[in-house]
């Protein structure tokens, strides 16, 4: 099996996240190369403005906070990388991912090869409601299925792109407006091709979140939500719109037939009180 360069986003200011995906990319013999993440605390108002330069749009509805921004940021650096390090495909994760131990399997370039084209495969999600459990499976590996989303789900933690993938991915991170969420996955591009891993390979650790509370990191005036209500609503219309023609470009309109409720997760006391817990994130 060859195994596809691996790029890990981290804060340099926690040693220990990194010290946690060391012990358990070592255990599975899987090499990887370290990404400095930008760190939110060190951005100045310049800086951050050059990241985003409408951090208050009133599509969001509430302003991008330094933590958003600077994920964002963190992912488009990672991408880069896996353009300049020339492989057919490369995987990029954030450093509180928690490795099953059939990760290996989903890095192994031959397999990848034969799958259907695509341009990025996730092997984390966050399960959001009950239509992020509906997809068309495409193909097997050992338990697991990949399948063709109906809608790209959350998460950035863990995803492999292809050549043409991180191309892509990096015209639609050239200007930040949004967390890296829905930059590349719930408001996709909608030329992009999108499969997941079902259960999800990638989970995530009881690593401490590095994010500071959002409404100080991004105050807003009280009279924002109210102002921002309608252009949000109508944002989210055209986000759907997208993840739908994304859908389409790829099944068709018989992929509608072809839905099956294909859980994100292993259905467990302990995965659904995790999803009412705040995600963990590795940059502010």
């Amino acid at each position: 099996m060859s195994i596809i360069p691996v790029f890990v986003i981290g804060l340099v200011r926690t040693p220990e996240r990194l010290a946690t995906m060391r012990r358990q990319l070592d255990a599975l013999h899987v090499p990887f190369t370290w990404i400095e993440a930008i760190d939110g605390l060190q951005l100045s108002e310049r800086e951050r403005r050059s990241i985003a330069p409408r951090p208050n749009r009133l599509t969001l509805r509430f302003p991008l906070s330094t933590g958003e921004i600077a994920t964002a940021a963190s992912h488009r650096l990672a991408i880069e990388r896996t353009l300049e390090c020339g492989a057919d495909f490369a995987c990029v994760m954030e450093d509180d991912s928690k490795l099953d131990s059939t990760f290996p399997a989903f890095l192994d370039a031959g397999w990848l090869a034969r799958l259907p084209p695509f341009d990025i495969l996730k092997l984390a999600s966050d399960w959001a409601g009950r239509r992020d459990d509906l997809a068309v499976p495409i193909a097997r590996r050992g338990a697991r299925q990949v399948c063709v989303p109906l809608h790209p789900s959350y998460s950035a933690r863990c995803y492999v792109l292809s050549r043409r993938g991180a191309a892509q991915a990096l015209r639609r991170l050239r200007v930040i407006d949004d967390s890296a969420d829905f930059m590349i996955f719930r408001r996709p591009m909608t030329g992009m091709r999108f499969l997941d891993v079902r259960p999800i390979a990638v989970g995530i650790t009881d690593a401490e979140t590095t994010q500071r509370d959002r409404w100080h990191d991004a105050a807003a005036p009280w009279w924002r939500p109210i102002l921002s209500w309608a252009p949000h609503r109508l944002a989210l219309m055209e986000r759907k719109v997208r993840r739908y023609v994304v859908f389409l470009r790829a099944l068709g309109p018989g992929g509608f037939r072809r839905l099956q409720v294909i859980p994100l997760e292993i259905k467990t006391r302990a995965a659904s009180a995790s999803r009412r817990q705040p995600r963990s994130v590795p940059v502010v």
